[in-house]
């Protein structure tokens, strides 16, 4: 299986000025607040009270809008398509510079309604993982991708972004290696004896059954410098384990 170089990000003198480039684009055009040698928060003091909060080092960071201060928002229902949804989701990104190629084509639509001041799934149990390349991705929380963007059905652009998480880690598909990997007994027995990482989900059972096992990629929060293989086990009530896949004789200790 092949493993591929993830480029960490290291510090440089341009990260600051990177950051207040990307906070621009995204329309906070005033001087952020420093948190951390690392950590910059804009805050506006528009009618949503839109913030934003960056590490200028790994490039990714959190969008937030209090939509509630304009219930209407989340009444607004001007959706014609999923695909034209993703459209106008590509175009905004494409817009403030944050659209790479490896994420196009491969984006989930998920409907969200109101209830009691909260956005909630209309149907989680209708969750999917769109596969990149030969395999999928995965986070530690698999039900958020690398980008995560909640639209509403506003045509004002400054209202119709209400939330955006940019987690996205940049994968170098030149820079790759042929790794062999264990078994799929071999990963169930790693799982039973403890190891591996697990996301219980809604699962608060002593037990689980297992309903899908196959390979992918584990995309961590922060980069390790490649994307690793992993067997991914998917179970009832959102239960989500990972295992990794390389041959431990291969793995440096």
């Amino acid at each position: 299986m092949r493993v591929y170089t993830q480029p960490v990000k290291r510090s440089t003198f341009t990260d600051a000025e990177k950051a207040i480039e990307t906070a621009a684009a995204l329309g906070f055009l005033f001087k952020p607040e420093q948190k951390s040698g690392s950590n910059y928060v804009w805050t506006n003091q528009d009618q949503l009270n839109s913030r934003l909060d960056m590490n200028i080092i790994s490039g990714h960071f959190s969008l937030t809008r209090q939509w509630q201060n304009n219930p209407a928002l989340a009444s607004m229902a001007s959706f014609t398509s999923d695909k034209a949804v993703i459209m106008d989701t590509e175009n905004y990104l494409s817009r403030v510079g944050l659209l790479n190629s490896d994420i196009v084509g491969v984006e989930k639509v998920t409907y969200l309604k109101l209830f009691r001041k909260n956005l909630d799934e209309v149907d989680p149990a209708s969750k999917t993982k769109e596969v990149v390349a030969s395999y999928p991705f995965y986070r530690g929380d698999p039900n958020k991708g690398l980008i995560r963007v909640i639209v509403s059905g506003s045509k004002n652009l400054s209202d119709k972004i209400i939330n955006l998480s940019y987690g996205y880690n940049k994968i170098d598909y030149t820079k790759n290696g042929t790794y062999p990997i264990k078994t799929g007994e071999e990963a169930w027995a790693e799982l039973e004896s403890g190891s591996g990482f697990v996301y219980q989900g809604d699962s608060k059972a002593a037990e689980v059954k297992i309903r899908r096992v196959f390979l992918g990629y584990y995309d961590a929060d922060v980069s390790t410098g490649y994307a690793m293989p992993v067997y991914i086990f998917l179970g009832d009530q959102g239960f989500t384990a990972y295992v990794s896949a390389v041959d431990e004789s291969w793995i440096k200790k």
